[in-house]
């Protein structure tokens, strides 16, 4: 597994994968041992791995917690047929950096800029209304300019409303975004 360069030396690939039987499984290469021991073994197995495990493939969301006179924004997607308060935000594109992403998002959801600061929740879930493997990033972030009105777009938002601590607990909300909010006021 390792391959000659001029001189006679080896070079050795850590990413290499050999496969073994079937490829029901892979197993890692390491560097082979000094060179004292080279004439014994050129290689060793360091793990196997089963390669039957299923690695995340879904729809990516951002999602901003921002807080102003100790309460926090929620809003309501008239697409939902229940009575459900979601975290503004919305789904990331191929190619965005997550943090333009949400403030694209939002912008056009909104009318408002956002800044966008540290990750307070990230989670895996199964999204209850297209039953889709979705993973959710949640950032504390602050709006640009507290004193300008939301522009809501009415395909995306139909609602929202500003909540204290002790009103999040007695509305309804998506469980993800519930842990993402426990998470949020509970931060030091």
């Amino acid at each position: 597994m390792t391959e000659r360069r001029e001189g006679g030396s080896s070079a050795y690939n850590p990413y290499q994968l050999k496969a073994i039987g079937d490829t029901n499984f892979a197993c890692h290469i390491i560097p082979p041992p000094p060179k004292k021991c080279e004439s014994l073994y050129s290689f060793a197995i360091l793990s196997v791995m089963d390669s039957t495990e299923e690695h995340f493939f879904g729809k990516i969301a951002q999602k901003a917690i921002i807080e102003k006179d100790s309460r926090v924004l929620l809003v309501r997607d008239p697409r939902e047929k229940n009575e459900i308060w979601e975290i503004p935000g919305g789904r990331m594109n191929v190619g965005e950096e997550p943090r333009a992403a949400l403030q694209r998002e939002f912008f056009e959801e909104m009318g408002v800029e956002i800044k966008v600061h540290e990750v307070v929740h990230m989670e895996q879930f199964i999204q209850g209304n297209e039953g889709a493997r979705s993973f959710v990033i949640v950032y504390r972030a602050t709006l640009v300019n507290e004193q300008k009105d939301f522009q809501l777009d009415p395909a995306e938002v139909s609602e929202v409303k500003w909540f204290a601590e002790n009103e999040v607990e007695e509305i309804e909300l998506y469980p993800e975004y519930k842990r993402a909010l426990e998470v949020y006021f509970n931060l030091p």
